[in-house]
């Protein structure tokens, strides 16, 4: 988990402005400085065709339970971006930050919704998708609190009303209704993998050690389809789908990548698709056409791996895009694919790094005083990103930076 560097604590809200107040910057290669050029009103990019599978999970990692959402509450930064969604069939942003939910139109920018409430998107493709919301249990008597994570919901957005259905109960293989720690969720194939709660005591508090339950449900969640067939299923975190829903990834103890595939019939067997041995795996992602997988080291390192060859790329950050050599195990703050060919890189330092896959060359731009965070496809070729409680979007072939608000 990377920890945010900043010294100004942000304590306003949001403040959304008109598409008229944006500006537009061109942003030549390697600039030190943010270019001082007239700024011109952006122009709206056209809605790109929809695709079979829009869904968008930014990133894997929940923003509540861990040290990211204590690090927000404690210096009072609950206005900071935590999760960005981009739907092109719905034309439809999702801002979430830690006072709530926001929806805005994707070609004006014009709020649409606004939910002040405590919500993680667990997945959304623009129309309908999962949430969470926690629930603050009791306190340890050493003064450690928990945080709860059984408030699953099931939410739908018709471009005018959020509603969100009853909590979402999943049954064991007995019919039993199971608490659940964590899930993630894919629309094709309608797969949901969960991971059961821990047992309790009679105070209701997680009783270590203790067993977890690994399941993998498929178009239903009154049955298991099949059970994760592992023999040490503890430290498994950062669940999620391939977009195609064929295959089912995960990590753990930090620095071991596990794939398995979907269509089994009772036994989810994964195989062990990268081990970095001592070197944490902070963040990793499927291409768009499930082919590969991109994964963020530590180290200011990046690797590209083709799934079926096991073959990889690799590209490690210059010391230029790090602040200091001790910060440099955090160099890259965000990455993602902007296609199958094209890698978006962000890092501590306001760089955007462009590595094209098909000829292993990549191409820095200095884009923003800060980190880059939140990096999320738009449009076909530019991205969206945050900085703390600002969004930005970034036109890779244009070279130009657009300020959202």
């Amino acid at each position: 988990m990377k920890l945010i560097k900043v010294s100004v604590i942000v304590s306003c809200l949001l403040i959304i402005v008109s598409c008229t107040n944006k500006t537009t910057t061109e942003i030549p290669t390697l600039t030190p400085e943010l270019p001082t050029t007239t700024p011109i009103p952006p122009t709206a990019a056209p809605c790109p065709t929809p695709t079979k599978n829009s869904m968008l999970l930014n990133k894997n990692s929940h923003i509540f339970g861990d040290v990211k959402f204590e690090y927000f509450v404690e210096n009072n930064r609950q206005n900071w971006i935590a999760q960005i969604f981009y739907s092109p069939e719905s034309n439809l942003v999702l801002v979430n930050t830690l006072f709530g939910l926001n929806f805005y139109d994707a070609t004006t920018w014009q709020e649409l919704l606004s939910i002040d409430s405590y919500l993680e998107i667990i997945s959304f493709n623009g129309q309908d998708g999962y949430m969470h919301k926690p629930i603050k249990s009791l306190s340890h008597e050493d003064g450690i609190t928990e945080w709860e994570f059984k408030n699953f919901l099931h939410f739908t957005w018709d471009g005018n009303t959020f509603h969100t259905d009853d909590p979402v109960s999943f049954l064991n293989a007995d019919g039993e209704e199971m608490d659940i720690v964590d899930f993630c969720h894919s629309f094709e194939g309608d797969y949901f993998f969960v991971e059961s709660e821990y047992a309790r005591n009679a105070k209701g508090m997680r009783v270590i050690p203790s067993a977890k339950y690994f399941y993998l449900y498929k178009e239903t969640i009154e049955k298991p389809y099949a059970v994760l067939n592992l023999s040490n299923k503890h430290n498994i975190s950062a669940m999620q789908f391939s977009p195609d829903g064929n295959y089912l990834a995960f990590r753990q103890n930090g620095s071991i990548i596990y794939i398995a595939d979907t269509y089994v019939e009772t036994s989810l067997t994964p195989r062990i698709l990268f081990d970095s041995k001592d070197t944490y795996i902070s963040d990793y992602k499927f291409s768009p056409d499930s082919s590969k997988m991109l994964l963020e080291l530590t180290y200011a390192k990046a690797i590209l791996l083709d799934i079926s060859s096991g073959e990889k790329l690799e590209l490690s950050l210059s010391p230029e895009d790090y602040e200091d050599e001790n910060d440099r195990g955090w160099g890259i703050t965000e990455l993602t694919f902007l296609d199958n060919n094209t890698v978006i890189i962000g890092t501590n330092t306001g760089n955007m790094i462009v590595w094209d896959l098909l000829v292993d060359s990549a191409t820095t731009y200095h884009v923003t005083n800060g980190e880059i965070l939140n990096l999320t496809p738009f449009n076909n070729a530019s991205v969206l990103f945050s900085f703390e409680d600002s969004l930005s979007m970034y036109d890779i072939a244009n070279h130009q930076l657009t300020e959202i608000f």
